[in-house]
């Protein structure tokens, strides 16, 4: 959880943290469309 709430600080945006393989096939394609990656970090 510590990742999360250093990102939210971060970024001054609500953060959720996954891991790809366990996102349901059904749901991945809706969820990666909102995926915004973090360069550098």
């Amino acid at each position: 959880m510590d990742l999360k709430f250093f990102l939210e600080d971060l970024f001054s945006l609500k953060v959720d943290l996954v891991i790809e393989e366990t996102v349901k096939p059904r749901l991945k394609p809706y969820i990666l469309e909102s995926v915004k990656y973090a360069a550098g970090l």
